[in-house]
């Protein structure tokens, strides 16, 4: 399912995690970014990027890309371990004949 990007008051408190009050005192405080009223006076919508950003999920996709990368480095060495341990095993099992 795609996310919409553009979020209304009580989808914003949802994916935040709050209720709509909570969510719209975040707002008022600055916590939170503010609605952009694109979409007319009565419709007020928060940008899900914008949310992401003000609850510093920036961070943590930054996190989880640095597991992501070690434990694929991890992966290429042991890999690569195997592929020398297998070619030294076959010129040692290779039937040599004077």
């Amino acid at each position: 399912m795609i996310e919409p990007r553009w979020l209304s008051a009580r989808e914003g408190a949802d994916y935040t995690g709050m209720d709509t009050e909570a969510f719209r005192r975040a707002v008022r405080r600055g916590t939170l970014p503010a609605a952009t009223y694109r979409l007319g006076k009565q419709s007020p919508r928060w940008d899900r990027l914008a949310l992401d950003r003000a609850m510093g999920a920036e961070d943590a996709v930054n996190r989880t890309g640095d597991a992501v990368d070690a434990l694929a480095a991890e992966i290429k060495a042991e890999a690569q371990t195997k592929s020398r341990e297998k070619a030294a095993r076959g010129r040692l099992d290779q039937d040599i004949r004077v």
